[in-house]
């Protein structure tokens, strides 16, 4: 009797664009009836705030498995909106908020990631950490000012 083993998650469909089809985890237990399912509830990574958050949001899709994530952390600090005019607004925001929040000793700068959709967006971003002193480095990309073309006419 083959077999055939399967992880995945409905509400991590955000690799559409490289053509993964969400559904297809969700067709999943028709299409391979009868099978075992298991869910993973919980989450290693997150707040207990930000776990709540993300439910919330994933809770209107039509259609959804109902999952009860469980936060192994803490509650953390509570999630926010902000409304900017444009990048540099936006990137200086975000800059006084974690100086607020590392100056009020809740956090480390070093326990602060800081997420953008647009590799554009870094150099904004690391403007404003410059300008407020807070270090900031650029994971799996080069830092904009380190660049050597950026470098070479700055300094």
């Amino acid at each position: 009797v083959p077999s055939v083993f399967v992880v995945g998650d409905s509400d991590q469909s955000i690799y559409g664009f490289r053509g993964a089809v969400a559904s297809n985890l969700d067709r999943f237990e028709e299409d391979f009836s009868p099978c075992n399912t298991i869910l993973l509830l919980e989450n290693y990574r997150s707040s207990g705030r930000i776990t709540k958050g993300a439910s919330a949001v994933v809770s209107k899709v039509l259609g959804r498995q109902r999952k009860d994530i469980l936060a192994i952390k803490d509650e953390g600090l509570p999630i926010g909106v902000l409304s900017c005019l444009n990048e540099e607004s936006e990137a200086t925001a975000v800059a006084k908020q974690v100086e607020k929040y590392v100056k009020s000793g809740k956090v480390k700068a070093s326990e602060i990631a800081v997420m953008y959709r647009k590799n554009s967006q870094s150099r904004s971003l690391e403007s404003a950490f410059i300008k407020f002193n807070i270090p900031c480095f650029v994971m799996n990309g080069m830092q904009f000012f380190k660049r050597k073309e950026v470098a070479d006419l700055i300094f």
